[in-house]
C-alpha cells in the first residue's frame, strides 16, 4: 500500500503458499476520499479470486461505502492506533482526541462514532467514573447505528454498554451476536460476547469466544488478559490463570495489570511470597483497580501496614480522580472491617462499577 499526496495505491497479490506459485495481482488506485471502497473492491476480487462466496449481507456491506474526510480517516487511523493495544490512560485519552477530531471534520464517519463508544468503554471505572463514561458510550454507539446500522463495531460497542452500564443482559446478548452475525471475524464482538458468557455464568463458553478473540488478533491483551485470564480466575483455574497472565507479559505495551491479577492468585494458592513480590510491582500501576488488588493481596498476606498505605493513597485519590468503590470495599474486607467494606460496596453499586 502506497500513499502519494491525495491518492493512494493498493497492490495486492494472490500466492499459493506451499509452491509460492503466483495466482493472480492486481494494483488499484484511487483518491483517499474513496479508500474505504478501495479496500471493499480489494476483498471483493480476492474472494472472488479464492471462490469464497460471499453471503448477501457481506455483498450489501461491501458495496454500500460512502466517501470519507482523508484528514478525518487519517485522525481515525491514529486513534485506532493508540486504542488496539490495551494502554494506559494517556493513549486512551489519545485515542479519545483522535476519534472526536475525525468527528468535527466528518459529523457522518460512523465508524469514528464506534470507536469513540469503544473507547470510553474501555475507560469506563478504570479512568471516568462509570455514569459519566456509560452514556458517553451510548450516546457515541447509537450515533453510529444511525449513520450505519449494518456496523459491527457499533454493535458490539453497545453491547459492552448494555452489560457493564445498563445491566441489561438480554440486551447484550442482542448487540453481540448481530455483530457477529454481521462480521463473524471481529476480535471485539467475540471478546464482548465472550465477557457476556463469563457474567451468566457459561465460563466454558466464555473461555471458547475468548480464544476465538485471541486468534483473530495475537496482540489483543484484552483477549488473553481480561476475557481469559479473568475467566480463568473466577472459575478458580488458577494455574491456568498464572499462565495467560506470564504470556501477556511478554506482549507489547508492558502494563502492571498481571502483577495483580498474579499476587491475587498466589494468595489463593497459599503462596504468600510470591504473592507479595507481585504485589509490589503492581502497587507501582496508575490504574487504582490494580492497586487496590494490590493492597488486598498485602492484608491477605499479613503485611497490614503496606496494605493500610495504599488504602491511605487510595483513598486520597478519590478527591482527584474516580475510584471505583468496590475496589476499596475488598481492601477494607481484607482488613477485617466488614461494615466499611459494606458501605463502599454500596458506592460501588451507586456509581455502576464494573
Amino acid at each position: 500500500m502506497q500513499r502519494y499526496g491525495d491518492r493512494v495505491r493498493i497492490t495486492a497479490q494472490l500466492l499459493y503458499g506451499p509452491t509460492d506459485k503466483h495466482i493472480w495481482a492486481q494494483s488499484y488506485d484511487r483518491s483517499l476520499r474513496d479508500v474505504l471502497a478501495l479496500q471493499n473492491e480489494v476483498a471483493s476480487e480476492i474472494a472472488q479470486e479464492i471462490d469464497i462466496t460471499l453471503t448477501p449481507q457481506e455483498k450489501i456491506r461491501l458495496a454500500t461505502v460512502r466517501p470519507v474526510n482523508p484528514e478525518a480517516h487519517e485522525a481515525y487511523l491514529k486513534g485506532r492506533y493508540y486504542l488496539a493495544p490495551r494502554r494506559g490512560q494517556r493513549d486512551l485519552k489519545m485515542a479519545l482526541d483522535y476519534f472526536q477530531r475525525a468527528i468535527q471534520m466528518d459529523p457522518n464517519f460512523a465508524l469514528a462514532y464506534a470507536s469513540l463508544a469503544e473507547t470510553y468503554n474501555a475507560m469506563n471505572t478504570f479512568y471516568l467514573p462509570p455514569l459519566e463514561a456509560g452514556p458517553k458510550a451510548k450516546a457515541a454507539a447509537m450515533k453510529a447505528l444511525e449513520l450505519d446500522g449494518t456496523l459491527p463495531l457499533a454493535h458490539a460497542s453497545l453491547g459492552r454498554v448494555h452489560l457493564f452500564y445498563d445491566w441489561d443482559w438480554p440486551g447484550a446478548e442482542q448487540e453481540f451476536l448481530r455483530s457477529l452475525e454481521l462480521n463473524p471475524n471481529l476480535p471485539e464482538a467475540h471478546l464482548g460476547y465472550s465477557q457476556y458468557l463469563a457474567s451468566i455464568g457459561r465460563f466454558d463458553k466464555a473461555i471458547e469466544q475468548a480464544r476465538i478473540a485471541f486468534a483473530l488478533d495475537p496482540l489483543s491483551v484484552n483477549a488473553r488478559f481480561v476475557a481469559l485470564s479473568t475467566t480463568f480466575h473466577v472459575t478458580r483455574r488458577y494455574q491456568e490463570t498464572l499462565q495467560e497472565c506470564r504470556k501477556v507479559k511478554e506482549l507489547p505495551p508492558n502494563f502492571t495489570e498481571p502483577f495483580g491479577e498474579e499476587a491475587f492468585v498466589y494468595a489463593r494458592l497459599g503462596q504468600f511470597q510470591e504473592a507479595a513480590q507481585a504485589a509490589e510491582a503492581a502497587s507501582r500501576s496508575d490504574d487504582p483497580t490494580t492497586v487496590a488488588l494490590a493492597a488486598e493481596v498485602l492484608a491477605e498476606s499479613g503485611n497490614t501496614k503496606e496494605a493500610r498505605k495504599l488504602l491511605r493513597e487510595l483513598l486520597a485519590a478519590t478527591h482527584e480522580k474516580f475510584v471505583c468503590g468496590n475496589n476499596i470495599s475488598t481492601v477494607f474486607g481484607a482488613l477485617g472491617e466488614v461494615d466499611t467494606a459494606f458501605y463502599w460496596l454500596r458506592e460501588g453499586v451507586k456509581q455502576r462499577s464494573l
